[in-house]
């Protein structure tokens, strides 16, 4: 019997070291004590660092996480451009603490972006002293922003794990198969006018390029002159016969998408409008919120409520001189402006002005008040300045760099702006967060404005001559077509562009515009009447090289010059030039 518990005790013994070992080996797995050996690093104390160039929405997901990480750990994170002086550096290194989101010039962030596998990837790393968040695409990196926020607020502080190397592509988890991005990257190919201008091309290549992208199939894009290939997405005004522009054009900054048959069409007023019209067309592929199994024709109007608010009532607006004149109601007469050009006899002819950058001696040149202070004074010609911003839209603006009239050097190469003065640099939306500068170089509460805004405030009030410094606006397209009749301004160009600019719109409207003609004709008629040409213009002085604002403008002059039958004279200061003509003038009709 002892020999008998002798051998159990000696089998107990003998199996439980291996009883022993094995249940050490599995208990890392099955207690939590694992979790607290990750080791984190506090990063409270680093600073955001942001690429210079990232876009708006970028941008707003910075904003977001900042606050997000403030609310869930109390840390508020300081973040700044990766803008070094006044000197555009690439590859810098450096030892500070600092988390770079996109495409930064920061050596660690180059290195992390050869990692990226497209449109859709982004990665999320430590590197040491540097936290390094980038992306294929602004989306990419807004999905990263929001990953790093969820990674990093653990237990109420604000830290990330030791060595996290994170690379992550989501388009999984977006695109099923049977998906509407997947079905348009299959099915459809980007067709664009044969005719094309490199805007409408530039569209194409870029909507098949991001859906690519984003699938990971390689989409077609084509001109219209190669035959119809079924399924397709048509960019701009293309020659398929179901979608030939008609009378019902969208207005300049408004765009149309129209589901119909096997065809996707995006349609705008203007180029900058089909821009916007192709990121709303890819949003509504992205969201699957495109329905192409029925009929459907949406048009998206633009939002104008931030318009300055004279464009549409005049009457909001009071000018600086108000107490001190008031114009005689035939000089603000748009007809008679119309028949004063034309000179309509020796005998009877009057002074007639021309206002350079709207008044430019009590407002900023080139703003809507100054436009509205000379059209209230009765000037029968406005002169302004236009240049065109990096997303296409037209500005009133004199030189090609904003430093002189804008207070652009507070957000200078700061939180996302440019990082040049040039406006070709700057998007409109950026635009709109600058104030003008008045003449002695304070800020004001006046913005710069849109060329449709200039063009809604003159209409039929007076007329322009739109000096294109930016060497882009035609007169003869269909897009400026398309922009002075939404902005009902088309009469406003009869005395700098003649009666031939309405013949050339007559034929760019198919003839079908009979307000065109009408006008023409009725100019025509003013011009036979008098036998006259139409008027040239004179400076003050009668030297044409010379702004009219850098001589002194008086009755001597004015006198002289009506004397000599030069009576289209330009003006900095409108409403003296106005008492002017109203005490020694007039009408002519």
């Amino acid at each position: 019997m002892s020999k008998r518990i002798f051998c159990i005790l000696l089998a107990v013994l003998t199996v439980l070291p291996i009883f022993c070992s094995c249940s050490n080996n599995e208990e890392p797995e099955l207690t939590t004590e694992t979790a607290s050996q990750v080791e984190y690093i506090d990063i409270s104390d680093y600073k955001i660092i942001y690429a210079r160039t990232s876009s708006s929405e970028v941008m707003a997901a910075i904003k977001t996480a900042v606050g997000t990480i403030r609310e869930n750990t109390s840390v508020q994170l300081a973040f700044d451009s990766d803008w070094v002086a006044q000197d555009i550096q690439t590859d810098i290194v450096n030892d500070n603490k600092e988390i770079l989101i996109g495409d930064t010039n920061r050596v660690e962030t180059s290195e992390k972006k050869k990692d990226l596998n497209g449109y859709y990837s982004y990665s999320i790393s430590d590197t040491g002293n540097k936290i390094v968040i980038c992306g294929g695409s602004s989306e990419a990196v807004v999905k990263a922003i929001e990953h790093f926020v969820f990674l990093c607020c653990v237990e109420g502080a604000l830290k990330i794990e030791s060595g996290l190397n994170l690379l992550k592509t989501y388009t999984d988890e977006i695109y099923s198969a049977d998906s509407l991005m997947m079905k348009i990257a299959s099915e459809y190919t980007v067709v664009f006018p044969i005719l094309a201008n490199s805007g409408e091309l530039k569209l194409a290549e870029s909507l098949t390029e991001k859906i690519s992208g984003a699938t990971g199939i390689e989409m077609k894009s084509k001109s219209d002159a190669k035959g119809d290939g079924g399924r397709e997405i048509l960019i701009g005004n293309t020659s398929r016969s179901d979608f030939v522009p008609d009378d019902t054009v969208p207005a300049y900054f408004d765009y149309r998408i129209t589901v119909k048959g096997n065809k996707i069409a995006l349609t705008a007023g203007s180029q900058v409008a089909l821009s916007w019209g192709a990121d709303k067309l890819y949003e509504l592929i992205c969201e699957d919120k495109l329905d192409i199994t029925k009929e459907s024709d949406t048009l998206y109007e633009y939002d104008k409520s931030g318009f300055n608010p004279i464009c549409f009532d005049l009457s909001c607006f009071t000018p600086s001189w108000a107490d001190k004149y008031t114009t005689p109601e035939w000089l603000l007469d748009f007809d008679e402006k119309v028949y004063a050009v034309t000179c309509p006899s020796n005998t009877n002819y009057r002074i007639t002005m021309k206002t350079h950058r709207g008044d430019m001696y009590y407002y900023p040149e080139n703003s809507i008040e100054a436009i509205a202070s000379a059209i209230l004074a009765g000037t029968d010609a406005v002169e302004f300045d236009v240049q065109q911003t990096s997303d296409g839209v037209f500005v009133l603006m004199h030189n090609s760099s904003i430093s002189k009239m804008t207070n652009a050097s507070e957000f200078i190469g700061k939180k996302g702006y440019p990082s040049s003065y040039e406006i070709s640099a700057w998007t409109y939306d950026q635009l709109k967060s600058l104030s003008l500068l008045d003449s002695d170089g304070k800020k004001t509460d006046y913005k710069i404005p849109t060329l449709y805004e200039a063009l809604l405030v003159c209409a039929n009030r007076v007329m322009i001559q739109i000096d294109d410094k930016c060497g882009k606006v035609n007169t003869n397209s269909k897009e400026f077509l398309n922009l002075v009749l939404s902005t009902g301004s088309y009469k406003c160009f009869f005395h700098y562009y003649g009666v031939d600019i309405y013949t050339k719109w007559y034929q760019l409207s198919n003839k079908k515009n009979g307000e065109l003609l009408e006008f023409s004709k009725l100019c025509a008629s003013y011009l036979a009447e008098s036998g006259h040409a139409l008027r040239k213009t004179y400076w003050p002085n009668d030297v044409n090289t010379w702004d009219s604002g850098r001589i002194y403008e008086d009755e001597d002059h004015w006198n002289s010059l009506y004397s000599s039958n030069k009576c289209f004279i330009w003006t900095g200061r409108t409403y003296l030039l106005s008492q002017y003509v109203s005490k020694n003038c007039k009408p002519t009709k």
